[in-house]
């Protein structure tokens, strides 16, 4: 034992103990929380998590130490709960025990996937799919791209092909069978109370087991398609001088002898391995390389910043990744050292050369570069890198599916296959900082995004609310997905926002940390399982053209909206457990605004003439109606909401051009104001009798009506016409590419003949969110996020 190790270890030679911990002490960064413990104990101390004794190295020296001095004994793998409770996905060459089985499954591995013909197919099919990615981002350009789908999605395709000879003919069989794959990693690193208390493993108390066993299940279909599959293609394959991963696989299963240790059941879990695309390593494995990466005294007193730079001035050998740098160790060490780097190497190499060959990168207008991090099996950005690339040569040709880039000029050099090893590991080296130094030269300005105060923001309501549910609707003209909509929107996208930027739900979640409003529900709810995750942060309901009363309107009804809820708090439920998603639902943010739609529907019915009797009855069904939304909520999880009012939307310009001299409706504003009353006094008697409810009333009503009455005061000057729309005060024709849209919309109160402009929405947010009594009763948005 060396003297750095020997100083930190008790003299019994057992790992010096921490503090007393517990999984509640437990911080979400669990990475930087083991480095400031290293800070206290040393390079080696233990700590028990539940049942289970864990041991951390945190120094260079204790790594050498258990992965290369004594790797024997710590080549075996603990595997998680998620892999005990169903035996036959231990069978891979991840979990396999050392011995004969998992030497055996490295070998073939090697042999036929990754060495020889495995390296050439590598090279022709990443060529092929690099370019295929190249022109699907060639037809998107400038549009906001999400980077790790990006290549996640090339890199898989890649490999699925070389698994089974060429991507599925069956295309839902391709998609299903990566929702697989994710689901499995999903699994894996869930929080799972049985992996610290493994007594509880055949409770299977969460149900990660179950699920489990339903994804190896799926797994097994998939798996009976691909050998079916890959048969067809064998002939052809070996014509052509070359052979599937899964073929070359069931050939040695067939000529194996009788005393071989492999059978069907290794070769499932091998390809299901493979298939994944990463290859992790064991929780204390990527806590020790964690700490390490964050320590000081190898790294400088600059080692938790963000510059990439550093690799570019270090020795030569400094990182070098191939296990026998024991300060940086990307793929592991020793016998488990990650057979797939010489892919790693290929692939990463290939797909950021080519991508910054090809595009110009930059961060969508108003976005901010955010360098959180989330700890996992793998470290990944807290919220995902979104860029937005734009192609660098004007030839269209360069982007074909088909084109090579070939000639001096679109020479990638870096890709020559006549490159010394070594070269190719320092441009390896350097290829990921060289990405992050574009991205951040193209983002000088930009700074870290907040960080969110609540777990989430749901939100309901019409189109003062609406972020593009109503895009994914047939059979309503209700949308704001084409111009002059979205024109100081990033990009100048229409999204279905009413409005010619952000609205007020989007600045009030701003104030709350977030980027923007939660995406809509209608894009996340059957797409890909990142999007599905993005929920998890907040959803918006919200539809332009609904009300409280069901028969307001011909979109998304607020029952409908909430309806929906259910359904995903059901996905909630089924990724976090119940127990956590209540508690999530507890400290999140309701947000609801409408009654607008109703109010309006029911003035230009009576034709502004309703008798008191008609005007109470009104009241009294749309009260009734919000009660019964606003306990389904509560009964469904919520406890804090917000609820912002109708405004006085008898000054809107489509109420305005109804009067002849251009006044505000008074009646229709009067009507408004006695709805407005009765809610107050609903949540107020609601609050009283639900436990647990708190609440905001967003006065939208008096900012607006500030506002009218003295314009100059609050930087307008105009509070009666539409920015967009012609006619009569710019609101007798609707905003739509064929009308103008106002310059100085930074000075108009309203952009279209109802909605607000983004200018407005920004006063009328702050004012909802820290304002004075008389915006936000009986506290504000702000005080609710805080209680």
């Amino acid at each position: 034992m060396d003297e750095e190790t020997r100083q930190a270890t008790p003299a019994s030679g057992t790992p010096r103990p921490a503090a007393p911990c517990s999984l509640l002490s437990l911080e979400p960064d669990v990475h930087r929380y083991f480095a400031r413990l290293a800070r206290a104990y040393g390079p080696l101390f233990s700590l028990r998590l539940g049942t289970r004794l864990c041991v951390v190295l945190s120094s260079p020296a204790a790594v050498r130490e258990a992965l290369k001095d004594h790797d024997v004994i710590f080549a075996n793998r603990d595997p998680p709960a998620a892999i005990t409770a169903f035996p036959r996905a231990q069978h891979g060459l991840h979990w396999s025990p050392h011995g004969i089985v998992w030497r055996t499954l490295r070998k073939v591995t090697v042999r036929e996937f990754i060495s020889g013909g495995g390296n050439e197919a590598l090279r022709s099919l990443l060529r092929r799919e690099v370019r295929r990615a190249i022109a699907r981002l060639r037809a998107r350009e400038g549009e906001p791209v999400e980077v790790w789908e990006l290549v996640f999605t090339t890199a898989y395709n890649v490999l699925t092909s070389m698994l089974w000879g060429g991507l599925s003919e069956d295309g839902d069989v391709s998609v299903e069978f990566r929702a697989v794959v994710e689901g499995v990693i999903e699994l894996l690193q869930a929080p799972n109370v049985s992996d610290f208390f493994p007594a509880l493993v055949t409770l299977d108390l969460q149900g990660v087991g179950r699920r489990m066993k339903r994804m190896w299940d799926r797994y097994d279909v998939y798996w009976e398609k691909f050998v079916e599959e890959g048969g067809r293609r064998g002939e052809e394959d070996e014509r052509k001088g070359g052979k599937a991963f899964l073929q070359g696989m069931v050939e040695v299963l067939e000529r194996r002898e009788q005393n071989d240790p492999l059978t069907m059941d290794h070769f499932k879990a091998l390809f299901m391995l493979v298939g994944r695309t990463r290859h992790s390593q064991d929780l204390q494995g990527l806590r020790k390389r964690l700490a390490i990466q964050r320590d000081a005294a190898i790294w400088g007193e600059d080692a938790v910043e963000f510059r990439p730079e550093r690799f570019l001035t270090a020795a030569d050998d400094k990182y070098e990744f191939s296990g026998n740098n024991f300060a940086y160790l990307p793929f592991g060490s020793g016998r488990r050292i990650c057979v797939g780097i010489s892919l790693a190497e290929k692939m990463v190499t290939h797909l950021l050369a080519s991508f910054l060959h090809s595009f110009l990168w930059q961060l969508p207008e108003g976005e901010k570069l955010e360098l959180g991090e989330r700890f996992g099996i793998v470290l990944k950005k807290a919220e995902p890198l979104v860029l937005a690339p734009t192609a660098r040569f004007d030839d269209p040709d360069l982007y074909t599916p088909t084109s090579e880039l070939t000639g001096t000029r679109h020479q990638l050099s870096i890709l020559h296959p006549r490159r010394s090893r070594e070269e190719q590991r320092f441009e390896m080296k350097l290829a990921v900082p060289l990405l992050l130094l574009a991205v951040i030269s193209a983002a000088a300005s930009a700074v870290s995004a907040a960080h969110p105060k609540v777990p989430a923001v749901y939100v309901f309501g019409d189109s003062t609310a609406d972020v593009g549910n109503n895009n994914y609707l047939t059979g309503t003209d209700a949308k704001a997905n084409f111009p002059h909509y979205g024109v100081d929107f990033p990009h100048q996208t229409p999204t279905g926002r009413f409005s010619n930027g952000y609205n007020t739900i989007d600045y009030l979640a701003i104030n709350m940390g977030f980027k923007r409003s939660p995406p809509p529900y209608l894009a996340v709810v059957n797409k890909t399982q990142p999007l599905i995750l993005k929920g998890l942060r907040g959803v918006s309901f919200a539809s332009g053209g609904s009300g409280i009363l069901d028969s307001t309107g011909t979109t998304i009804t607020m029952t409908k909206q909430i309806q929906d809820f259910a359904a995903h708090k059901s996905n909630i439920a089924a990724r976090v457990t119940a127990v956590v998603a209540k508690g999530l639902l507890a400290k999140s943010i309701f947000l609801i605004s409408s009654g607008g739609n109703d109010v309006f529907a029911f003035f230009f019915a009576t034709n502004g003439n309703a008798t008191a009797d008609q005007t109470e009855q009104f009241y009294s069904v749309m009260i009734t109606n919000y009660t019964t939304h606003l306990k389904a909520l509560y009964d469904l999880g919520a406890r804090k909401f917000a609820l912002i009012n109708v405004p006085p939307v008898g000054c809107c310009p489509i109420s305005r051009v109804m009067h002849p001299s251009g006044a505000c409706l008074d009646g229709l504003n009067a009507l408004t104001k006695g709805f407005n009353d009765r809610v107050s006094v609903l949540v107020k008697n609601l609050s009283s009798e639900m436990e647990g409810m708190n609440y905001t009333i967003g006065n939208s009503y008096n900012v607006v009506n500030d506002i009218v009455s003295d314009p100059a005061g609050a930087g307008y000057t105009d509070v009666s016409s539409a920015c967009c729309g012609s006619g009569k005060l710019g609101a007798e024709v609707m905003c739509s590419p064929n009308t103008t849209f106002c310059t100085n919309r930074n000075e108009f109160l309203f952009w279209d003949r109802i909605h607000g402009t983004q200018a407005t929405s920004e006063k009328a947010a702050l004012a909802l969110y820290d304002g004075a009594s008389e915006y936000a009763s009986p506290i504000n948005l702000k005080q609710l996020v805080e209680s």
